[in-house]
């Protein structure tokens, strides 16, 4: 499938990649245009209320926490990685972190938050090394949070301890459970599964009847 950016053209193998003609830089520029046929659209909301936004500094420590990481924007595959989890955290699991996400080459992906990660990318690095002396600077887990990180904690080691390439498969989890929230609400997960991999072809039928059955028992 190819996507038209200006007068460049890339498939999405080819930026996965790096193959592109076009610089990374570019590729992970703010995308605030609309796509033709509805590609782009996002989700402000959390059951039909305006979200209460955590900041970035809960985000630091919601990574330390759950990742034992802080953020990392040096390469393509964090940055993926970067995004897929923090939307899973807000759309998936409900913790009002205030971004709006949208459907990009690799799936749900917020500019907003691309840019707090490069502006934070520092800090958050210094927070971590220094976590014992440093935290109390930062906001500590909300109460009203503590429950949803581990159901997520356990989602994410999960995945890690399976052996499972985390950034694909929370490429695929988090692109089915976009596709169903904004364009297939009245399908299942399986028949989205089915349109998913005509838009990525190197997912298998196994890979996203995984995905739906962890999404069916998370929601």
């Amino acid at each position: 499938m190819g996507l038209s950016f200006g007068n460049d053209k890339c498939t999405e193998e080819l930026v996965t990649t790096n193959m592109c003609n076009k610089s990374e830089k570019r590729v992970l520029k703010s995308y605030t245009h609309l796509v033709e046929d509805s590609i782009y659209a996002f989700d402000g909301l959390s059951n039909g209320e305006p979200l209460m936004a955590r900041d970035a500094q809960h985000l630091m420590t919601y990574f330390h926490v759950l990742f034992n990481e802080p953020f990392n924007m040096q390469t393509f595959d964090n940055r993926l990685l970067f995004q897929k989890r923090t939307y899973l955290l807000q759309e998936l699991f409900g913790i009002p972190l205030g971004y709006m996400f949208g459907w990009y080459i690799r799936g749900p992906y917020s500019s907003e938050l691309t840019r707090d990660g490069f502006e934070n990318e520092s800090m958050s690095r210094l927070f971590h090394e220094k976590w014992d002396e440093m935290s109390k600077q930062l906001p500590p887990v909300e109460r009203e949070d503590e429950t949803t990180l581990e159901r997520a904690q356990g989602l994410f080691e999960s995945v890690r301890e399976s052996g499972i390439d985390e950034g694909r498969f929370l490429e695929l989890l988090s692109s089915l459970h976009f596709m169903q929230v904004n364009w297939y609400s009245q399908e299942t997960c399986t028949k989205v599964g089915d349109e998913l991999r005509k838009l990525k072809p190197r997912f298998t039928q196994e890979e996203t009847e995984v995905a739906c059955r962890l999404i069916q028992e998370l929601i």
